[in-house]
């Protein structure tokens, strides 16, 4: 029975190849100028600020999205740096916090990411996700 069961999760996942995935991360790898998009959860409301951060510890770019009430946020970045040039592809850290100065709070950051492939491991079902990685089934928040 337990094969079974095995067998129908496994071809459940498999159905989320080509499709995003929702996974708690903050970082990524990306091509030259990729886009990335993602969600935070807003403790309250207020402008929230966002750094994306090269591997050197570089920030290419500074945004702000404003959360109009406590929840969910979405936000965007569109692969450009503050200048307006594209980035250059590699590994970037997206960093939130809503509030200033000693009330700053980090926020958690949750980024979509297109699900290349599932595998079978010892500990469950894993989600391969393009620039995010391997991520267990039970850690994405939502597919879409």
């Amino acid at each position: 029975m337990a094969s079974v069961m095995e067998s129908d999760q496994t071809l459940r996942a498999a159905s989320l190849v080509g499709r995003e995935a929702l996974v708690e991360a903050d970082t990524v790898q990306l091509a030259p100028g990729a886009p990335m998009r993602g969600e935070l959860t807003a403790p309250s409301a207020g402008p929230i600020s966002i750094e994306i951060v090269d591997s050197a510890g570089a920030i290419v770019r500074r945004t702000t999205v404003d959360a109009p009430s406590a929840g969910t946020v979405n936000w965007e970045w569109d692969g450009l740096d503050d200048a307006g040039n594209p980035s250059a592809g590699g590994q970037y850290t997206i960093r939130a916090s809503i509030g200033t100065g000693k009330q700053a709070e980090a926020l958690q950051v949750r980024m979509a990411g297109h699900v290349d492939s599932v595998s079978i491991e010892p500990h469950g079902l894993v989600l391969n996700l393009a620039g995010l990685g391997s991520h267990s089934l039970s850690a994405i928040r939502r597919v879409g």
